[in-house]
Order: structure tokens, then sequence, then C-alpha cells
């Protein structure tokens, strides 16, 4: 892994259907497999070498098989089989210091991945906090609900807590909204903007809300941003469920976007009427 990689370890994105925790203990797995061939006692004859670079070797192609089974980001799978690797390949007996070349890429990639897994299981915890139902909410809830504080979510989710999560597109869309045709419209984006501004001037949260309600704006997404932003923000409802096991509501008076998330298999809410008086607030803009 470059370093440039290494830098941008904790956007790496997950395979659609992998599970945060195995793939971690699937790399950890792997970091203590290189480590146990790299502090092994080898000797320093050929067929200790042979042993060595075969051992070696298999170590990549098991672990280049794995990355590309979890990862979507071939960066980090191609890192595997880079040139050091081809380099060792080819390596003989007569190669200046043999054991001690394989043994630093091993400890290298040992503890690339290790940085990898830690990145992982650090975001995997950032998601899984705080406890609570957890449910995305789109563009249309926001301009055409309630103010997100006035509505008593824990109602509408049917759960004891409620841990909202907008995705940052949702945050994008609205900016979009500011400068719509309708003016309604646009007011209205500028409103729930300036409701952001105060709830997340620090930081991105969570925050509260009301008692049992908690909000926050979901910065790291794993896949590329999409043209669509519904794509997107049913993309990041399938990241949290990656990340944190159990899948989110989706939250949305759209019809278009219900039916796109039924589709993925997502559980979708439909906000009820009494927390909608502005949906006069229409137009092919919205």
């Amino acid at each position: 892994m470059t370093r440039a990689m290494r830098s941008e370890a904790l956007s790496i994105a997950l395979k659609p259907g992998v599970d945060a925790r195995a793939a971690v203990a699937q790399l950890r797995d792997q970091v203590a497999l290189a480590r146990n061939l790299a502090s092994g006692a080898h000797g320093q004859g050929p067929d200790s070498l042979r042993t060595l670079r075969d051992s070696y070797l298999s170590w990549c192609d098991v672990t280049e098989r794995h990355l590309r089974g979890r990862l979507q980001d071939r960066r980090v799978t191609d890192e595997i089989l880079n040139e050091r690797y081809w380099r060792i390949r080819s390596i003989e007996g007569d190669s200046p210091r043999p054991h001690e070349v394989i043994n630093r890429e091993l400890e290298r990639q040992a503890d690339d991945l290790e940085r990898l897994a830690e990145s992982i299981e650090q975001r995997r915890i950032r998601l899984s906090d705080p406890p609570g139902t957890v449910a995305c909410l789109d563009t249309h809830v926001l301009l055409h609900g309630l103010a997100v504080d006035q509505i008593i979510w824990t109602d509408v989710l049917d759960a004891e807590t409620a841990r909202l999560v907008l995705p940052l597109r949702v945050v994008e869309e609205l900016d979009d909204k500011k400068s719509a045709r309708n003016e309604k419209l646009a007011d209205r984006a500028r409103r729930v903007l300036a409701q952001l501004d105060r709830l997340f001037a620090d930081r991105p949260g969570p925050v509260f809300l009301r008692e049992a309600t908690t909000l926050e704006v979901l910065v790291e997404l794993d896949d590329e941003h999409f043209s669509k932003a519904d794509h997107e923000i049913l993309a990041c409802c399938e990241d949290l469920e990656r990340y944190t096991g159990s899948a989110p509501l989706l939250v949305t008076t759209d019809s278009a976007m219900r039916l796109r998330a039924r589709a993925r298999g997502l559980q979708v809410v439909k906000l009820p009427k009494k927390y909608r008086p502005l949906d006069d607030v229409t137009s092919e803009e919205s």
C-alpha cells in the first residue's frame, strides 16, 4: 500500500454484502500469518529459501483473493502483487540477502494490512454509535416536513430510541435547492440549512434533538459520488448496514425513492401526513 493509499484507508470501500466484522477478522488472520512467516527460523540454505519464497507467494495469492472479494478499490488488492512481489518470484540463492528481502516484504505487507483492518474497525465503531433504531432521512423529508426537531421520531419509527442519519448528499441537495426557481422551495432549503448549521456548528454530530433522539451527518461513504442523489442516499443506507450489522430504515415522502429502496431490499417509512404541512412546496425541481 503506498503512502497516499494509507492516508485514504478510512475511505476503503467494502463490497455489498460484506460484513465489516468478518472483513476485519480475515485481514487480521492474514496479518498473523505474514508475521509468523517473517519471524520463522528458515535457515540459510537453498531449500529454506525456496520454502520461504513459496510460502510468501502462497500468502500473497490467498491475501489477494480475500481482498478482491471484500474491497471495491483494486488499488489495495493490486499492491499485494506489487513490483517487489514479481522480483521475489524470481529470487534465487545468489541474490543479495534473499531471506531478509522476503521477510521485510512480509512485515511491510503485514503492517499495511493491520492499518487497513484498524481503519475498517474504527469506522465500524463510529458508525455503530450512538445506539437506537437507525433511520436515514432523504431530502424530501427535510423540504416537506416539519423542522426536524419538531417531529416525534420515536413515534414515526415505532422505536424506543431514534438515531437519525443525514447522508452528506442530502445537505448538498439542500444547497442546490437554495437557488431553485420555486421561491417557496428555495426559502425552505435555506431555513433547513440554517437549522443544520446551528445544530452542527462544531462537528457533524451526533447531536440530541430531544430525549431518545439523535441526529448526525454521515460524511463518510463507501461508494463514489453518484450522479443521482437517490442512488447515493440508498448507498448510504447499505453502507450503514455493512458496518453496523443491521439494516437502517429509510424515511421519505418521495414515491420514486420508496420504489427504489424497496427494490434494493431496504425498509421504508413514510413520514406521516401530520408532520408534512409543507406538501405544497413542490415543483419539478423538488
